[in-house]
């Protein structure tokens, strides 16, 4: 969940990331963590954000276009008031094989980064 705030009246509004941990209560475990604090975007007209993304190690997860159709793909999803996703775009993978010869899969691993094209709303807004 991200959260969009205004700072200061004016054209500028911070996005701060909100990860679930200040909301008093113990995120489960995850094997992605999300790296960008905050950014900020002028209010009233498109801005790309770059979200920066650690896989921990000695995990991975599938990229936004696998190999196979009966893997999920890693995607985004945004809702929220006051801030309009033009676009997005994703990395590509690197490739993966299976222990013991198996297939060859299209994964993220370690660190990788998502652009967003966002257009945010004067005034506080969640996303």
């Amino acid at each position: 969940m991200l959260l969009l705030m205004c700072s200061v009246p004016g054209s500028t509004q911070q996005i701060q990331l909100d990860t679930g941990l200040d909301r008093g209560v113990e995120a489960r475990k995850q094997h992605v963590q999300l790296l960008t604090d905050s950014v900020d975007v002028p209010a009233g007209r498109a801005q790309e954000i770059e979200l920066r993304f650690r896989v921990q190690p000695g995990f991975h997860i599938n990229s936004h276009t696998p190999h196979d159709e009966l893997l999920i793909p890693t995607s985004l999803q945004v809702a929220g008031n006051g801030v309009r996703v033009g676009g997005e775009r994703y990395p590509s993978g690197s490739a993966f094989r299976l222990p013991g010869g198996g297939d060859t899969l299209d994964v993220y691993q370690g660190e990788f980064r998502v652009h967003l094209s966002l257009t945010a709303a004067r005034g506080e807004s969640t996303l």
